[in-house]
């Protein structure tokens, strides 16, 4: 299965969204990446560039799904719950679906 790396998730969203900068679309994927580290090794800090690449070979669409996530809250970040004419809005804690978070195990230890 296909890793989707730094420089394959910006050269797709650049095509995507073409209002977005290289400089906003690295800073999304270095959110995801945080966002990955903190869900996965939330007690770990000796993490290595290498340590994170391999270990997201498991997870090869993670990151790229992180930040169309962002990207479509943009603007919503902030809502704790809304409802109106059928349509609600509640997102935890994270900013991110339970999809997302649920597919990743926390390792807790070394």
């Amino acid at each position: 299965m296909k890793v989707y790396d730094k420089s394959e998730c910006i050269t797709y969203y650049i095509g995507k969204y073409d209002y977005m900068s290289v400089n906003d679309i690295d800073l999304l994927y270095d959110i995801s990446i945080d966002m990955y580290i903190n869900l996965r090794y939330p007690f770990r800090h000796d993490l290595t560039e290498d340590i994170i690449n391999e270990d997201l070979k498991h997870h090869p669409t993670w990151c790229l799904r992180c930040m169309q996530e962002i990207i479509d809250k943009q603007g919503l970040s902030n809502v704790i719950g809304y409802s109106e004419n059928g349509v609600s809005f509640k997102f935890d804690k994270t900013g991110l679906s339970q999809t997302l978070i649920d597919e990743i195990t926390s390792e807790a230890g070394m």
